[in-house]
């Protein structure tokens, strides 16, 4: 997802698949970018909503399983 607005919040479907790959990058640099991991863990652990606090950052991510998650 290439984001070029202010305040959007990207939701995570409720089911994934492994190996389903994600890729948000803050074009804009205002810093008002959610990303709502829908009770899937990122890395490891759970995240819930997460705020991008730095800009023009950039996350990918694949999904691996239901205790990896996102990784």
């Amino acid at each position: 997802l290439f984001r070029s607005s202010a305040n959007i919040t990207l939701t995570f479907p409720a089911v994934l698949q492994k190996g389903d790959y994600f890729g948000v990058i803050d074009l804009v640099g205002d810093r008002t970018c959610k990303i709502n991991f829908n009770g899937h863990k990122f890395r490891g652990r759970d995240a819930g909503l997460v705020e991008f606090n730095v800009p023009f950052s950039a996350i990918n991510a694949t999904y691996e399983d239901t205790m990896r998650g996102l990784v």
